[in-house]
């Protein structure tokens, strides 16, 4: 059996194939099966010099030119064709002579193994012969099957040159795109605009290459394609608290909607549909559960996803210990993987001057403490461990020590129990109980990061050296303090005693200016720098290809303080190596973080750098999405969909008007799936139905070149060589050693199909 596939055949010399004529004893016949797609016998059973007459011409050129693709090595049909040999009963041994870059399909070959269990053969030899570099090829090309009319969007072109050549991106017959390539692998990215509305074609072709074999040259240059619909420009959402900003719309030269998550109730529904998202240095406590909800099932879907920072980005707006951030949903964390969380003490004034009014409101001082305190404790992170304690002029209750309880689902409820249960105001104030308590509770906690918030509106009869003294000791046990007060009442001899101390002294006017220091003091405890000031920024090596467009300014005015997720690739890091931008998959979209906010003074103000920044990742994660759903067909042929909305069916249309639906089956991550074989690989547009067999999406397919002119990996068959020389050969042997060996070469060649898919 002969591998004439364009790879191996330049090897079948025919000195080669003389010397197994050393190998037949008297009475023998020999025969022989060329292959490649297809497989064609080119010597019927006969004699030697039958065998060497045959061999005073190439057999190569038995093997019919343009009935099957000589780049391809169909194993499985010559295996098929041998059984059906005219043995007259003769035991049958197999020399199979190939250069191991075998296709098709491992199954096929299996079957093919069985079948030949009956054929008599006794024994199986494998010979490697050298294999010629497969010819120059685009063997992919992928787009992303839908854009919007006026935005430019990007191509990844794969495949192989043998020699420096120009890669030509066509549609309509007209050259749209070039780059110069050397030779060896080609991965490039081109980018294009989306120019008019309707169904748009592109081919990726190397100038020049076409496959000249068996006398004739193959139609047309040897590519892939993709197929994009063009539709009216979608819309990008923006999640910020401080409304609109300009200078963001400038720099995104896209349309954006903006909606506040703390002012709009209908945030989980706007999110739903939408071309991509931006939370635009949204803090965690500002997303309700229902709209985080909503945001993981929208980037699930395909929606794109950008994050930026700012103040309350990332560490400094509480989202360290958050559930998103722990799973590492965004490609930038607040905190470094490892960290057990934090230990929050917080002691809350009871004495009497609490039933006092609120400076402008009519609810006491105790009122607004407690539901900032209740504020609190809705949005601290998942995995704070909170220990509430009330004191007046001594511990309230005296002798017992605060419970602990961790802010899961069932701790914030049980939390916000407490503090509606806490005692009624009475008496004076003291603190140094309290700064005791917090030392001694903290440090026998044995938890690393630990944080002390007291609240207080009196004065206390204790002098500024025995609180500076014991503020002090607090903070040298690695307990941070912050003590907050209202701005017209509190102790100046406090205020006097935690200068120069390291301790945090908080003044605030409203009762929204407190809810918000202990929102803010709860989040900056949980990091050790929530910013870097000044920084240097350099871009990552590879960013651009990976990334096109991409840059990053010289230096930024402040960072967020951030860690990478563990499969996030870091794009941008500023000279200590912190990283400042990177993006990861989420499903089948892009989700993408930059740790400053651009257009901001005092973060990143806006230049040409931070438009190519923004601009650069929101064309990503916008790429990556597809109206509602998002498609991509896989090497291995499996049509894999993510939508909005649930899709059970595609419908696919191929050049010729064929029609073809595919079930779409259920899969991990939410990702629906087809099964492997069941999408014509000549299919260039594909529609998503829901349950109800609505139309919900329409988008272009990528079209890979042809399986053969995939990269086929070389198998190492030297142990099923050895173990093919221990079978015995002879009339009358059993046929179960060879088929036994056979089937372990088929097994090897069908593994390396899975692989390669």
């Amino acid at each position: 059996m002969l591998d004439v596939s364009d790879s191996a055949r330049a090897a079948l010399d025919r000195t080669a194939m003389s010397d197994l004529v050393d190998d037949l004893s008297r009475g023998d016949e020999i025969a022989c099966i060329a292959f490649a797609d297809g497989a064609r016998t080119i010597v019927e059973p006969g004699d030697a010099d039958a065998w060497l007459e045959v061999w005073a011409t190439d057999p190569a050129d038995r093997f019919p030119a343009g009935s099957a693709s000589d780049l391809a090595s169909g194993l499985a049909r010559a295996a098929a064709l041998a059984r059906t040999a005219r043995t007259a009963g003769r035991a049958v041994e197999i020399v199979v002579m190939s250069d191991a870059r075998v296709t098709g399909n491992g199954e096929e070959r299996l079957d093919a193994a069985a079948r030949l269990r009956a054929a008599g053969c006794v024994e199986l030899e494998v010979r490697i012969v050298a294999s010629r570099s497969p010819p120059s090829a685009i063997t992919a090309l992928l787009g992303p099957g839908r854009v919007a009319r006026g935005s430019a969007f990007t191509l990844l072109v794969e495949g192989r040159a043998t020699e420096p050549s120009v890669l030509e991106i066509v549609s309509g017959g007209r050259v749209v795109g070039t780059r110069a390539v050397p030779a060896g692998a080609i991965r490039e990215t081109v980018r294009l605009s989306a120019a008019d509305e309707g169904f748009v074609a592109y081919e990726a072709r190397l100038r020049g290459a076409v496959l000249i074999r068996a006398g004739s040259i193959r139609a047309g240059p040897i590519g892939a394609s993709t197929h994009v619909v063009v539709t009216e420009p979608g819309s990008v959402l923006v999640v910020s608290t401080d409304g609109p900003r300009s200078e963001l719309q400038r720099i995104a030269s896209v349309p954006l909607e903006w909606i506040d998550p703390v002012a709009s109730a209908t945030l989980a529904a706007r999110v739903a549909g939408q071309d991509a998202l931006i939370l635009d240095g949204v803090a965690a406590g500002s997303l309700s559960p229902a709209a985080r909800s909503a945001l993981r099932r929208a980037v699930r879907g395909g929606a794109g996803l950008l994050v930026l920072g700012g103040p309350d980005g990332f560490g400094a707006g509480g989202w360290a210990g958050d559930p998103l951030d722990d799973a590492g949903f965004f490609p930038l964390r607040a905190r470094p993987p490892g960290d057990a969380g934090l230990l929050l003490y917080v002691a809350l004034d009871g004495s009497g001057s609490m039933v006092d009014p609120w400076p402008g409101s009519s609810r006491s001082r105790d009122e607004v403490v407690r539901a900032a305190m209740r504020a609190l404790v809705a949005q601290a992170g998942a995995d704070t461990s909170l220990a509430l304690r009330r004191f007046a002029h001594g511990l309230v209750p005296p002798g017992r020590r605060p419970t602990t309880i961790t802010l899961d689902a069932t701790g914030r409820r049980a939390a916000a129990d407490g503090v509606d249960g806490l005692p009624a105001p009475s008496g004076g104030t003291a603190l140094l109980p309290v700064f005791d308590e917090a030392l001694r509770f903290t440090r026998d906690s044995g938890v690393a990061r630990r944080h002390a918030l007291v609240f207080t509106d009196g004065r206390t009869a204790e002098t500024a050296d025995e609180l500076r003294a014991a503020a002090s000791a607090l903070l040298e046990s690695g307990c941070g303090l912050t003590v907050v007060s209202p701005s017209d009442r509190g102790s100046e001899t406090l205020r006097a005693a935690l200068a120069d101390t390291g301790a945090r002294s908080i003044r605030v006017d409203d009762a929204a200016a407190l809810a918000e220091a202990f929102r803010a003091t709860a989040a900056s405890a949980r990091v050790d720098e929530p910013f870097v000031d000044g920084p240097s920024l350099f871009a990552e090596p590879g960013a651009e290809e990976q990334v096109p467009g991409f840059d990053v300014p010289s230096r930024a005015v402040r960072v967020n303080r951030v860690f990478a997720a563990p499969d996030a690739r870091v794009l941008a890091r500023t000279a200590d190596s912190a990283p400042v931008a990177a993006v990861r998959r989420e499903g089948l979209a892009w989700v993408a973080a930059i740790a400053t906010r651009p257009g901001d003074a005092a973060f990143l103000p806006r230049d040409e750098a931070t438009d190519a920044l923004v601009r650069s990742l929101l064309g990503l994660v916008t790429r990556a999405h597809a109206g509602s759903a998002r498609v991509e067909r896989g090497r291995d042929g499996v049509l894999r969909v993510a939508a909005s909305a649930e899709v059970v069916t595609a419908r696919l249309e191929t050049p010729d008007d064929e029609i073809v639906e595919v079930a779409l089956l259920p899969g991990p991550g939410g990702v629906r799936r087809s099964s492997r074989h069941a999408v014509p690989r000549a299919a260039t547009a594909v529609e998503l139905l829901d349950v109800e067999g609505v139309v919900v999406a329409t988008l272009g397919l990528d079209v890979p070149a042809p399986p053969e002119l995939q990269d086929t990996p070389v198998v190492d068959l030297s142990p099923v060589q050895a173990l093919a020389a221990s079978g015995e050969s002879g009339a009358g042997s059993t046929a179960r050693p060879w088929l036994a060996l056979l089937s372990i070469a088929l097994l090897v060649l069908a593994h390396v199909d899975a692989s390669r898919a």
